[in-house]
């Protein structure tokens, strides 16, 4: 997270003003707009797929970290896992 948000915060800036300064030179301009559209669509398949599954991804590795740490050892793990839903 720490390294993710700027990296790609700076790319879109930078992405968009070379677009801004290349607007006038159109065989550039259609190559920037294309990278433009791909990383846009790109971000938005992320925020809607991949970024939740990673959370719930996350969420489920925290809960089987307590379940272990819980000082039951493993036939204690195993017995709280066959209780589940």
């Amino acid at each position: 997270m720490r390294f993710w948000l700027p990296a790609h915060t700076l790319f879109e800036i930078v992405l968009i003003f070379s677009v801004v300064e290349a607007w006038k030179l159109p065989n550039l301009r259609f190559w920037l707009l294309m990278a433009l559209s791909s990383h846009a669509t790109a971000r938005i398949w992320s925020v809607f797929d991949f970024i939740p599954q990673a959370l719930a991804f996350e969420k489920a590795a925290q809960w089987m970290r307590r379940l272990r740490e819980g000082g039951q050892g493993e036939v204690g793990f195993v017995s709280q896992l066959s209780c589940l839903p």
